[in-house]
């Protein structure tokens, strides 16, 4: 059954590998924030400490844009490449 279906997948296995990659990077770092925050406001906020907020203010905002990234390249690989209107439209153009 396995290799039936790794005959349908074709070109799109490198996409079929990373798709599911990007999708747990973007979930680590969606679980990555809350604890960030925590730690921003037991270390950072109580204590007064605003050159620790800052530092960890960052440090969640690069985590924040990774996920998005990483969230964004799980999606793109899980999408087909020649979509059905697209496939028709070039097959309508080599017609006339």
């Amino acid at each position: 059954m396995l290799k039936e279906i790794a005959g349908y997948l074709g070109k799109y296995k490198k996409d079929v590998c990373m798709s599911p990659f990007a999708m747990v990077g973007e979930v680590v770092c969606e679980m990555l924030i809350p604890v960030l925050m925590g730690k921003l406001v037991d270390n950072g906020i109580y204590a007064g400490n605003t050159s620790y907020v800052l530092h960890l203010g960052v440090w969640m905002l690069l985590v924040a844009v990774a996920g998005f990234f990483s969230g964004c390249a799980g999606r793109c690989s899980s999408t087909s490449r020649s979509s059905p209107s697209r496939t028709s439209i070039t097959s309508a153009r080599r017609a006339s």
